[in-house]
């Protein structure tokens, strides 16, 4: 289980890592994260603060993975 740190960035950086450690969903997870920087990074980090909607797609995706299960878009906090 991935801790919920106070720093999101670290949070996500292991969610990453985490899916490399898979090897699945590597393909959908790239595209995720240049979607994300292309269309809101650039102001999200102009407030000092990461996406929460990239980490929880990210966080979903992993979950996902893990469980075999469909996105049902039920938050997993």
């Amino acid at each position: 289980m991935i801790f919920h740190m106070n720093d999101r960035m670290i949070h996500q950086m292991q969610d990453i890592v985490i899916f490399h450690m898979n090897g699945k969903m590597i393909h959908q997870m790239q595209d995720i994260m240049i979607f994300h920087m292309n269309d809101r990074m650039t102001h999200q980090m102009k407030d000092s603060d990461l996406s929460y909607e990239w980490q929880n797609d990210i966080s979903y995706e992993w979950q996902n993975d893990s469980s075999n299960a469909r996105h049902n878009g039920i938050s997993y906090e």
